[in-house]
């Protein structure tokens, strides 16, 4: 299987662009750079670059830690909030309980 890839001359220019970038756009950047190094063996012999396969692998890693930490703090948000909203509708119930055995 023969894969293709950019000319250092090209790969040069992603990265002179990349400070211009959004955040995100820089991540990308990053992310392509990585995945192309991959297919980039720096011995004649080997199919793949280990070093650039563990890097993406790395960010892969990272990537996946922060939406599972930012899911987990939103469904900790939703639960609290269901929970306050329970306590309000209790506090109401007795208040109106409360109300009608004195009425």
């Amino acid at each position: 299987m023969k894969i293709l890839t950019l000319a250092e001359d090209d790969m040069q220019i992603l990265k002179a662009i990349k400070p211009f970038l959004t955040t995100k756009g820089q991540g990308i950047i990053d992310t392509f750079i990585t995945v192309m190094n991959i297919f980039r063996p720096s011995e004649p012999q080997q199919k793949i670059n280990i070093d650039a396969l563990a890097d993406f692998l790395t960010i892969m890693n990272e990537s996946f830690e922060s939406q599972k930490q930012y899911t987990e703090t939103n469904e900790t948000e939703e639960q609290n909030g269901a929970l306050k909203s329970q306590d309000v509708e209790n506090l109401l119930n007795i208040l109106a309980d409360k109300k009608l055995s004195k009425g």
